[in-house]
This record gives structure tokens, sequence and C-alpha cells, in this order.
């Protein structure tokens, strides 16, 4: 185990209380300090709601009356320094300016967002200023939307966006990117009432809020969107609103490992039983150009890329020969396995799994409808396995350069206060006197441990046999990280499994 020693520094943009004095113009612009914190908690929650956090700072950092402070907004750093005083004695601290310490930026913020409640607390052992508030998605959640200038509907999801944000004042600067250089629909391929007032104003309505509007425009497309950190070119840092697919399979290798007996506390796992492991989904949509209804199977129809990366297997079209089969179809549906009455699997027998049938509405384009089918998708099979850990090491190894509990010192380092939202990572369990039941074992080790267990010989040979087919991929749901100045960093994380067909890149 290595040593971290993490700090945490928050950046203060402070808008003083003016007195009414409008003429002053320092009263009147933003000012921004950094201070050391005590103590700083970030809670990651889900896409539709705000990020939290709640920061401590000693009062002789910020020896400010709170009346003073109109407003003020925060960036919010955590950095494992390395060590923990510099040569000349002082407390190495995130700083600006100077070249033996750390500057923050964008490689270390973890947070940028607004203060709702500001309290100062004295007593005999300490005087601390506590702050406590929401991230920059809390704009977008408290400002209700009117539709004040209508969008053309060939305006693409993520222009459309920015010309959401821009046409409200606090919202305005707001960046609006795509990490995976997705192609973006045009509103006109699947929200083409959007604005109407005949849509029953559900969405150009005065009761529904920024957030849930953008919310509604990129389900409908099949993405999702969380709020993020961006750095502009002055090195100022500005919230940015992240336009993505609900999981990016595209490299699985870099999954952060977490090994309960090496670096996780506190593990606990939880399944609920009777739900499908073997389904397909199909999504319907009443086309308002043609009237005419659209239907899209997944994984008969999806994209190429999309179902290879899920594992399924790729069915091209046979156009010559006499075996040609101009198939409309990429990949063949999900089955459920037949078996015989002595156990085994009837391969002559094709039961095919059940359709999950959803209803989108109003989508004028086939493969707008395929994309939404693959985010149902994605979404549906987020449903077999969820847990919890704590970990307390703040420096993590990636999966990629090897396999098994033996390598987990190997690996890219990766330091664990800069997960994202649905983060893969690789969730193993390593201890002693459990060795021999373990993945990594042989089918016949792990029957003879059952066997010594008193488990009859056929249901020993049962379960040894199935242990190490399942996936150590999970995916994270949320998290909390917490870094204090006694005690250190603490990571508390909830995560979900995936129905991850051929147990893609099992490591």
């Amino acid at each position: 185990m290595s040593y971290t020693y993490p700090q945490a520094a928050v950046e203060l943009r402070i808008l003083p209380e003016d007195f009414k004095l409008s003429s002053d113009p320092v009263l009147q612009s933003q000012h921004r300090i950094i201070v050391q914190a005590r103590n700083v908690t970030v809670n990651v929650n889900d896409y539709k709601t705000s990020d939290t956090f709640s920061v401590e700072i000693d009062y002789k950092s910020f020896p400010f009356d709170p009346r003073l402070i109109r407003a003020c907004g925060v960036v919010i750093y955590i950095q494992d320094m390395e060590h923990l005083y510099n040569d000349d004695g002082s407390l190495n601290k995130i700083v600006p300016g100077a070249s033996t310490r750390i500057n923050p930026s964008v490689s270390n913020a973890v947070a940028i967002g607004f203060v709702d409640e500001e309290s100062i607390e004295f007593d005999d052992s300490k005087r601390t200023v506590h702050f406590e508030g929401r991230d920059t998605t809390a704009l977008l959640i408290d400002q209700k939307y009117t539709a004040n200038k209508p969008i053309p509907l060939n305006t693409p999801i993520d222009v459309a966006i920015k010309n959401l944000l821009a046409s409200f004042a606090a919202t305005a600067a707001i960046e609006v990117s795509n990490p995976l250089g997705l192609e973006m629909p045009t509103l006109a391929k699947y929200y083409p009432d959007f604005g109407s007032p005949l849509a029953g104003q559900k969405n150009t309505g005065s009761h529904e809020s920024y957030w849930e509007i953008i919310q509604d425009m990129c389900s409908r497309a099949g993405l999702i969107c969380y709020m993020s950190t961006k750095q502009l070119s002055d090195k100022t840092l500005v919230p940015n609103l992240v336009l993505t697919t609900p999981r990016n399979r595209k490299d699985t290798k870099d999954d952060i490992k977490f090994i309960y007996g090496v670096n996780v506390k506190n593990l606990k796992l939880k399944r609920k039983i009777g739900r499908f492991k073997n389904f397909n989904i199909q999504v319907r949509s009443f086309n308002p150009i043609e009237k005419d209804v659209l239907i899209a199977r997944i994984p008969e129809e999806a994209e190429r890329s999309w179902g290879i990366a899920y594992g399924f297997e790729y069915n091209p079209a046979i156009t010559s020969g006499p075996t040609a089969t101009p198939s409309t179809t990429n990949f063949a549906s999900v089955n459920i396995p037949v078996l015989k009455p002595d156990g085994s699997v009837d391969t002559s027998q094709v039961h095919v799994a059940p359709y999950i049938t959803f209803n989108i509405p109003n989508i004028s384009d086939k493969d707008q409808l395929i994309r939404i089918g693959q985010t149902v998708y994605e979404q549906y099979s987020m449903q077999q396995l969820e847990g919890s850990f704590d970990t307390f090491e703040m420096s993590g190894r990636t999966t990629s350069s090897g396999t098994g509990l033996s390598k987990y010192n190997t690996g890219k380092e990766y330091d664990l206060a800069h997960i994202v939202k649905q983060q893969t990572i690789c969730l193993e369990i390593d201890t002693g006197d459990l060795a021999s039941i373990s993945r990594f074992s042989s089918p016949g080790l792990r029957a003879q441990y059952l066997e010594q267990r008193g488990y009859d010989r056929e249901t020993a040979n049962m379960f040894a046999n199935i242990i190490g087919k399942f996936s150590p991929r999970f995916q994270l749901k949320s998290y909390s990280m917490t870094v204090n100045q006694d005690s250190g960093f603490k990571l508390s994380a909830q995560f979900h499994s995936v129905i991850d067909i051929g147990n893609i890149g099992l490591v």
C-alpha cells in the first residue's frame, strides 16, 4: 500500500453584498480567492439530480462575516500532494503561482457549483466556516423554462441545448461537449413537436425547468447528459455539459481494479432475484411525417459497432452465391436455452427471449429510433446486482497490464479522486481463506473446497464450474468522496452490474 497525502482547496468566487451602493464597481464584480479546506465531501448523484458538496474551512483562513457575501460560486480541488511539507517547512498546499506547488486546474478540479448555505461555528476546540451547495446543474433545475425564441427543428441537439443555455444569463457560460464524437441528430428526426403549442405545453410550459427540458431532449435522442468542468484558454474553469451514451465500452481494458482484501473495505452485494437475464428490446414510435409506425428491434437491428461492442455475433448479409440472404438485421435475437430432460442444452431448438416493448413518441427517423433502442437496452441491462464499498486509498490501478489478483500492482496508476459517472470498474475478492473458491482457481480445486464443507459432489461440481464464468465488471452508479486533514481520503461508492453478453474481455 502506497502512502498518499491528499489535500483539498476551494476556490471561492464571491459576489459581495453591495448595500445598495450600485455605483461602487468593486461591489458589483466577482472576486476569487483560494483557501485550504479542512474537510471536503463531494456527493456525485444520478444524472437527473444535482451533485452536492460540503466544505469546512478554518475561520482564520476565511475570517469573514457571511452577511458580507451576496452570492458565492465554488470550485473544489483535490490532489495527492505526494508529500505533506515543502523544503521550507510550509504545508504543501494547492495554491496558484508557486512553482514548487500544485496549481489548481482542470486536472484536479472535482466539482464546480454554488453555495446554498453558509454558517460559522465557534466552540472551545475550533472555529470553522461551513459551506453547503450543489453543482452547476442546480442552475438548470431551479430555473423554469419558457420558450421565448423558437429553435428551428433542423438544429442538431448539441446546438439546440447551447441555444437554450444562452437564453438564460446565468447559464450562458456553460460549455456543451461531445467527447465521443457522436453524430448529433437534429430535432426534426426525433422531436418534431418541440416548441409546438399543440404539444399540450409539455415541452414549452413554464412549469418545467431547463434541466427537465434538456433531459427530455437527450433521452429522446438516446443520449445522457451530465455536468463536468472544462478549462478555457485563459485557464478559467467553467461548467461543461457532456453529451454521451449510457455506457461507453470502447475501452474496457482500463477498468479500475477494486479488490476486497487489498484496497476495499465494507463490501456489500445485493441482487434482486427473478428479473430477466435474457431479453430483447422493441421500441415503437408513430412517425408524424409519414403517418406510420416505426419499429426497431434490439439487438437484431442494432448498429454494427454497438452490437459488436456488446458481444453480439454480427450477421452480415450475403449478397451473392446460392446462399444469398439480403438480411435486414445485423444480429440474431437473444434466445433462451432449451434444456433436454438430462439437463443439457437442446441445440436443435431455438426459443426467442421475451421482447420488452417501449413506446417512444414522435420519432420520424428509423436510425434515430435504433439508437434510442440501444440506449434502452443499455439502461435495462443494468439490473442484476448492486452493492457498495469503501476505499481509503486515493491511488488505484487499472487492468491494462495484466489479469488476475497477482497483477494488482501492475497497470496504469489512477487518481481515484477523478473517477466519473458510469465509470467501469473491475471488482474482485481476495482473501486467503477463500483462495480455493475464487474464480482464478481451477474447477477441481473449487469442487474439492465445497465437498470438504459438506456439499455433495454433484452440487459442488455445478457451483465449481459456474463460479469462474461471471464477469467482474461493474459500473459506478453514484459515489461520495471525502478529504479530511486528519483522516485523509475516503471514497464510498455504489455500483451495479450489467448483463455482459459473452463476458467480453473477462480478466
